[in-house]
């Protein structure tokens, strides 16, 4: 029986769709987000915000270098 090889056994990170592995890659970059603030002032309070709301969610695009897929 012949030994199965895996394309994917030298990289750092898989991308898998539907429980299959499609690809393989050595280097990702991009992985954060921020959110932002948002000052909420309650009452009669003037001068200083009192509370800090969760805002809008931003995330960078993810960049994959160096890989290698099984998919044409």
């Amino acid at each position: 029986m012949a030994d199965r090889k895996d394309p994917f056994a030298n990289y750092n990170f898989i991308v898998e769709l539907d429980g299959e592995q499609i690809a393989g890659f050595k280097e990702v970059s991009g992985l954060d987000s921020k959110i932002e603030v948002i000052d909420y002032r309650e009452g009669g309070e003037k001068f200083f915000p009192n509370r800090k709301l969760p805002g809008k969610v931003t995330y960078s695009n993810i960049v994959l270098k160096t890989g290698v897929t099984t998919d044409t």
